[in-house]
């Protein structure tokens, strides 16, 4: 399960201003929201002294839902009334909502689906609850038209871009495809990889001279971690237009469909192999199991910016040529490293080169701290993890610190 900070956050803009001018943070439900809400620590933090004890939620209407905002455990938390606000929106497990902080006493919600469109909530017009005067919703949400009104069929379209140092974190949407989509002004949607696999990822837009430009943001990271991205690699995003076969079996949805070009092509007799690369097989071929396998390295000044695999550690898990892996930490977070393997007589040698110093410095390593990489066999956690090189590494501090 992801952590707490993987599932809130905080958009913040100068001090704490989004891209809509007000101060807000975002939470996808998980275990347990029915009775209670945790809201983000440095959101607190920010306003502390502007947050009443008992806030009113709204989703754009008249009426409000009053909750009582009180500490569990070691967090803030929405606790008296948040059933009852739940329970009159349908709320669901990874639903997705934004809280606008738009006065003292006051946030504004925002729902969202599982795979980032905008949820109905029609039913709440019987109830009272919702003013037909209002409405949030991305291009998905479905509204009642008079025969006299012109539909504008959105067209399919497309962008590509190559993979860059400075698509880390983020990747730029151009405002043509924004515009020509009837995308612009949605704050999340969803990209489909090769593997057909989906992933919720917010999106940012800028004010000032640049309002029209977008950004992938939450979310891009994993996306490109899981599909094994590096620079040079190229993507290419394409959006189905109104009524095609792909709109349809996601139910209108904000539904991106990628496509990933490498940099380079694989040579046979090389095996160099990416995680997220297919090779159809045919049922002829033996495929021999990876085992489990570990090494160990104690940290010295010379593993500042680069550590030593072993290449007995590289023939047995079958990973020699392998251009990349992925690190899983202590707390379960994940770091795509790069591995570069060195010719001569030492071609055998490989290091973990970009993406080591950002895992040793977040990960608080100093001299000598030893760290141990076990490597899963075939069919358990490697299954998971979509059957990448994936390390888990085990950190034992050379003394106890405060």
């Amino acid at each position: 399960m992801k952590e707490e900070s993987e599932r809130c956050g905080v958009w913040t803009k100068g001090v704490g201003q989004s891209d809509r001018g007000k101060p807000a943070f975002f939470k996808v439900l998980t275990d347990g929201f029915a009775t209670h809400l945790r809201l983000p620590p440095l959101f607190i933090y920010k306003f502390r002294n502007r947050l009443p004890e008992s806030p009113a939620l709204t989703v754009g209407t008249e009426e409000e839902w009053r909750v009582k905002m009180e500490e569990v455990g070691e967090a803030q938390c929405f606790t008296e009334g948040w059933s009852e606000f739940v329970k009159d929106l349908h709320l669901e497990l990874h639903n997705f909502l934004v809280f606008w902080f738009e006065s003292p006493s006051k946030f504004l919600v925002e729902v969202y689906n599982e795979d980032g469109s905008a949820k109905i909530l029609d039913h709440l017009l019987t109830k009272g609850k919702v003013s037909p005067k209002k409405a949030y919703a991305c291009e998905s949400d479905v509204v009642p038209l008079s025969s006299d009104v012109h539909v504008r069929k959105r067209k399919a379209a497309s962008f590509s871009f190559e993979m860059r140092p400075f698509n880390k974190y983020r990747a730029r949407i151009p405002a043509p495809f924004m515009r020509e989509t009837g995308l612009m002004g949605i704050k999340c949607l969803v990209l489909k990889d090769p593997q057909e696999r989906e992933w919720p990822v917010l999106i940012t837009c800028h004010d000032g001279t640049s309002k029209d430009r977008c950004d992938l943001s939450k979310g891009w990271t994993d996306f490109r971690t899981q599909n094994g991205l590096l620079d040079g690699d190229t993507c290419t995003l394409h959006y189905p237009a109104d009524g095609s076969e792909e709109e349809e079996e996601h139910g209108g949805g904000c539904l991106i469909q990628v496509e990933v070009t490498r940099a380079g092509k694989v040579s046979p007799e090389k095996a160099y192999a990416r995680e997220s690369d297919v090779m159809p097989l045919s049922s002829d071929v033996h495929i021999r199991k990876r085992k489990v396998a570990s090494f160990s390295i104690k940290m010295r000044p010379s593993n500042q910016s680069r550590a030593r695999i072993p290449a007995s550690f590289m023939r047995e898990t079958e990973m020699m040529g392998s251009k990349s892996l992925v690190l899983k930490d202590p707390q379960e977070r994940e770091w795509p490293v790069l591995i570069s393997c060195h010719d001569g007589n030492s071609k055998e040698r490989c290091d973990m080169t970009k993406g080591w110093s950002d895992f040793r410095t977040r990960n608080g390593l100093v001299n000598g701290d030893t760290c141990t990489f076990h490597y899963t066999a075939d069919g358990s956690e490697e299954e998971e993890h979509g059957g990448g090189w994936l390390l888990q590494v085990e950190v034992t501090r050379a003394c106890v610190r405060p």
